[in-house]
């Protein structure tokens, strides 16, 4: 069963308001480790997130970079306005970014992982309806993962071994071994036939390592470079 955001987040989180002054912002951040902070209206529903990226780019820093150092990639004007603005902010609510990336309390571990990686975010907000009720950074991801990987797998057949092992390898484009080139017995995995390439053996063979009911790996294929 693929773990939840509920199960993965940090939870109760702390939030502010719009009016917080960026002062007090920077302290909660800062004496507690937190990389974000959710911003709330009077209702406890999600407007923004501020993060310290936002902090370190506030002018305070301009006497550490040049004041247009931000301008240098950034043609559009309203982009620079946009940036002007949360750079020279007094208040949370001048200072946030209101596109948050959000995701539901049942989102699986792998919709979030997808997140991460797409949108290149150390951490994204969860939401029972339009409350901020955790967070779920890439630290929690790791834990959870490290964890699981600890577990003793259950005992699955070979068919199943083998099953799973091809859907992932069938799903690549470089994958073109027959299937009588891959076989499994007693959690062995032999592989066998002509490969244009050492990398494709070294994804082969991680490819059966990333499963943890697999007890050991057979190579017989051969490395033929007039295939590539």
């Amino acid at each position: 069963m693929p773990m939840k955001a509920s199960e993965l987040m940090v939870s109760p989180i702390t939030t502010i308001k719009p009016d917080m002054p960026v002062a007090d912002v920077a302290a909660i951040l800062l004496d507690n480790g937190f990389n974000s902070l959710p911003v709330v209206d009077d209702a406890g529903n999600l407007i923004g997130i501020v993060t310290t990226t936002d902090l370190i780019v506030r002018r305070s820093i301009d006497t550490l970079l040049p004041a247009n150092w931000w301008s240098w990639d950034r043609k559009n004007p309203r982009e620079m306005l946009e940036h002007y603005i949360r750079s020279h902010a007094n208040v949370a609510g001048d200072m946030m970014s209101s596109k948050v990336r959000t995701l539901p309390l049942d989102a699986d571990m792998a919709d979030i992982v997808a997140e991460m990686v797409a949108r290149k975010i150390r951490s994204i907000v969860i939401l029972d309806k339009l409350r901020p009720v955790g967070i779920v950074t890439r630290s929690d991801i790791l834990k959870a993962i490290h964890k699981a990987g600890r577990r003793a797998p259950e005992p699955i057949s070979d068919e199943e071994i083998r099953r799973r092992l091809m859907e992932d390898l069938r799903r690549q484009p470089w994958f073109y071994l027959r299937d009588e080139n891959v076989r499994v017995e007693d959690g062995i995995v032999y592989y066998s036939g002509n490969l244009s390439s050492q990398r494709e053996r070294l994804a082969l063979r991680l490819a059966a390592e990333s499963m943890a009911e697999v007890r050991g790996i057979e190579d017989a294929t051969r490395v033929d470079v007039s295939w590539s």
